[in-house]
Formats: structure tokens, sequence, C-alpha cells
């Protein structure tokens, strides 16, 4: 068994580790690489709609900047509380 991880004529020492981790990334990056195709693109979803409403004359941008300028400085205060209370 310990062939299997370790190089011919050396112990099961670092090498054998050096194998697991490498074993263990490959499984982490192959986990990643299947939830990230498990993710739904909305950014096409939302272009697609963005596009529409500019032809359409029906996208207002300047509510939605509004809109965000408002959650930003709603943030922002929240943010300023948080380090003077620390």
């Amino acid at each position: 068994m310990n062939q299997l991880t370790t190089l011919p004529g050396t112990s099961a020492g670092p090498q054998a580790q050096t194998v697991r981790e490498c074993q263990q990334r490959a499984l982490m990056v192959k986990d990643l690489r299947r939830r990230l195709r498990e993710l739904p693109d909305l950014r096409l979803d939302k272009v697609v709609a963005v596009r529409g409403g500019i032809e359409q004359g029906t996208y207002d941008g300047e509510a939605l900047i509004d809109a965000l300028l408002r959650r930003l400085e709603n943030d922002m205060g929240v943010l300023c509380r948080r380090e003077t209370a620390e």
C-alpha cells in the first residue's frame, strides 16, 4: 500500500503528504467548478431586460440611480455607526 503513495526508494514521508495534498486540491477544484456551473447566469437576463426597457423607452435609469444612492447612504451610515461604537 505504501508503494502507491511514495516514489521508489523513498519513505512515506513528505512525498506521501504532498500527493494527498494534491489530491485534495484537485477534489476542491473539481467541486468548485461543479458549483460554478450550477450558478444561474442572471447577468444575461438583466442585460436583455435593460436593453428591452431602453428600446421601449420604459427604462428609468434615474430612478434606479436614486434608489442606489439612498441604499449607499444608508449603508455608509450603518458602517459609520459600527465604527464609532467599537
